[in-house]
């Protein structure tokens, strides 16, 4: 019986051997496949960042071209108009010159009216003395 128990025991303890043995391989290959996932995964979201980045880089890119696209057209188009600047001198400027002209009409017409007014009188008087 000893002999029973104790051929029982090495049997047992094979076994347990050869199960934790068994164990630790299915437990190393899970965490080396554990491990290949995750290294696999973190490749993947690193190539992932890198391709936003580039798609990132080519949209800011195709941005830029529209907004100088869009400035050299507004460049265009203001070419025509004055600045503000100009435009708010050439009309004081021209202000000036509308009431330099003004006065010279008033003045003119006042002396054609004087002039006129004294060929008038001198008309009525050499008609009522000239007869």
């Amino acid at each position: 019986m000893a002999e029973e128990k104790k051929d029982a025991l090495a049997t047992i303890s094979i076994e347990t051997v050869h199960f934790v043995d068994r164990e630790t391989e299915k437990s190393s290959t899970l965490t080396d496949t554990k491990i290949a996932a995750l290294k696999e995964l973190i490749l993947a979201r690193f190539d992932a960042e890198k391709e936003a980045g580039r798609l990132a880089y080519v949209e800011l890119q195709r941005r830029l071209d529209v907004l100088n696209h869009n400035h050299e057209e507004m460049n265009k188009r203001n070419a025509f108009f004055l600045p503000r600047e100009n435009f708010e001198q050439f009309f004081a400027d021209f202000g000036k010159w509308r009431d330099t002209v003004n006065a010279f009409q008033s003045n003119l017409i006042g002396k054609i009216s004087i002039g006129v007014g004294l060929v008038g009188v001198i008309l009525f008087l050499l008609s009522h003395y000239w007869k």
